[in-house]
């Protein structure tokens, strides 16, 4: 009876030791799927497709930011256009790049080892004289394009402040220095 018992719990024991193998086995090779290095195992670095590829829904923020940050190869076939190499940089570091005119352009560089987005996007734009804004996404303008959003009055802000423990007079004082050439200042005192 005894040794019957025994062998029962060692049974059960072999079962649960194989399902918590199995699991794990499952796990590793869910975590070997889901790798994606940026150079090949003979050391190429990857070439930038024809068609923009799709994003992979349910990237987390720490993936994102993990992919923007990292060191990556990249390869360009001669004859790329500026625009086309921005769509590509946008896809492999997963930032929202808009370039307001069509870059017809050709990129000077084919090849770009160990570089950060911020390199990558300094190369491929080169010596072009693009200007580079950077809010919540990246906007690439001309020169031109950029002069005429800037002087655009339709972008000026009005905004109204209440405020307290200055006094109008001194409040105008402090921000007329930063005010562009074409805003103005009213200050006027509550009743």
């Amino acid at each position: 009876m005894v040794k019957r018992k025994k062998r029962v719990e060692k049974s059960r024991a072999a079962n649960g030791m194989a399902a918590w193998c199995l699991a794990l086995a499952a796990l590793g090779a869910m975590a070997l799927a889901q790798v994606e290095p940026s150079v090949g195992t003979s050391g190429a670095p990857q070439q930038a497709p024809e068609v923009a590829e799709s994003t992979q829904p349910g990237v987390s923020a720490a993936e994102d930011e993990l992919a923007a940050q990292a060191i990556q190869s990249l390869s360009f076939k001669e004859g790329t256009t500026i625009s086309a190499a921005l769509r590509f940089l946008q896809v492999k570091y997963k930032k929202n790049i808009i370039p307001i005119s069509r870059m017809d352009d050709q990129i000077t560089v084919t090849e770009l080892f160990n570089v950060t987005f911020k390199e990558a996007l300094q190369a491929i734009l080169g010596t072009n004289k693009f200007e580079v804004q950077e809010n919540g996404s990246i906007t690439v303008y001309t020169p031109e394009e950029y002069e005429q959003m800037k002087d655009d009055k339709r972008r000026m802000e009005t905004r109204v402040f209440t405020l307290y423990y200055i006094s109008a007079e001194e409040a105008k004082n402090l921000i007329t220095p930063v005010v562009s050439e074409a805003g103005s200042i009213e200050a006027t005192q509550a009743p």
